[in-house]
């Protein structure tokens, strides 16, 4: 648009040195004054002066219709300029509008997934401290059921080990057996009665030893049972936490996308803003070149009027010495035959011929005396 304004000026100034130059053309061939030689040769100056101022007028009226049609065309797009800037704005007010509401939106969405994530941190972090309470006391009641385990065992080897040492010390001792079948049978009465306290002790830690095994294997059963639990319980807490944040983080890195989007909005409203400024700009420049290129016209019309009437004023003038000229003409016409024409003399009057300018005065015959 500012190319055509600037190449609508230049026609304008191209325009200004054309009527200038045609006009100074026209009114010089306008003022020359008919020369005192021939009256032919004014007519053709007239008649070449008028081709000219013709020729002159036919071309500023051709350049006129072209500025006219600039003028028009440049109204055209300016009208459409307008509406395209009112289009723009009113675009503009619906996106800063549907900007802002994005915006509060973003904003509340955003303060509400800090507050969620802050809280859901805030229990998870409760929640792992009670769970690492938990199997802290799991891992000091395996700990101690172990120890008692371990006891257990100890105990057991040493009870089997302290019968292996009396055995032993009994297959060490001498076999002293009495002499008589009383002394014989009450050492073997003595000794099975000794047998039989040694089973039913040995039976009873036996039985002592299987039920504590039991109820030990029971406890470790249920302690296991309640750890795998635990740990069931604690993983799907877990899972849940790691779901929660999953949903918190893909909420916040939405909210991170929405901020990016806002400020890729805001970055398109600074350049509509920006483009609408220089559409401004270059509306006004083009109204105040519309404004000067109207007043140009307004110069060109008048001074095509003037120049109108200059030339309607030299074609008068030119119909005034072309009727001059042809009287002159006319008058010279006549003055030529009337030089031309023989009027009568008397003989005696003429010396010379009036068609070939020989003497005649030795042809004119000797006037006779009558008398003679």
């Amino acid at each position: 648009l500012m190319n055509e304004g600037s190449l609508y000026v230049d026609a304008i100034g191209d325009v200004t040195e054309d009527v200038v130059q045609d006009s100074g053309s026209g009114i010089r061939s306008a003022q020359l004054s008919p020369s005192s030689t021939l009256a032919c040769e004014m007519c053709q100056n007239y008649e070449i002066s008028l081709t000219s101022i013709q020729d002159n007028e036919r071309k500023l009226r051709e350049k006129l219709r072209k500025t006219e049609f600039l003028n028009d065309r440049f109204e055209d797009e300016l009208a459409k300029e307008r509406k395209h800037r009112i289009d723009v704005e009113k675009k503009m007010a619906e996106l800063a509008s549907q900007f802002t509401d994005d915006l509060k939106s973003a904003v509340a969405s955003n303060m509400s997934v800090e507050n969620r994530v802050r809280e859901l941190s805030e229990k998870h972090r409760r929640e792992r401290v009670k769970l690492f309470e938990q199997l802290e006391d799991a891992n000091q009641l395996c700990a101690r059921l172990e120890l008692d385990i371990k006891n257990l065992a100890s105990k057991y080897q040493q009870l089997l080990g302290a019968n292996r040492a009396t055995a032993a010390e009994m297959r060490a001792e001498p076999i002293d057996l009495p002499q008589s079948a009383d002394q014989l049978q009450f050492l073997c009465l003595q000794m099975r009665e000794e047998l039989i306290e040694l089973k039913s002790a040995r039976q009873h830690e036996r039985d002592e030893l299987r039920d504590e095994i039991a109820l030990l294997k029971e406890q470790i059963e249920e302690e296991r049972n309640a750890k795998v639990v635990m740990e069931r319980d604690l993983l799907a807490q877990v899972n849940h936490l790691q779901t929660q944040l999953g949903i918190a983080a893909s909420k916040l890195s939405s909210a991170d996308a929405m901020a990016l989007c806002n400020e890729s909005h805001s970055r398109q409203i600074r350049d509509l803003q920006n483009t609408v400024a220089e559409l401004e700009a270059q509306v006004k420049q083009v109204q105040s070149e519309r404004a000067a290129v109207e007043k140009t016209a307004q110069n060109y019309k008048s001074r095509c009027s003037s120049l109108q009437t200059e030339l309607d004023t030299s074609e008068a003038v030119q119909k005034d010495f072309v009727q001059l000229s042809q009287s002159l003409q006319i008058q010279l016409e006549k003055i030529r035959q009337s030089e031309q024409e023989v009027r009568w003399q008397w003989e005696d009057d003429v010396e010379n011929c009036s068609g070939c300018a020989v003497s005649v005065a030795k042809i004119k015959p000797r006037p006779r005396c009558v008398t003679h």
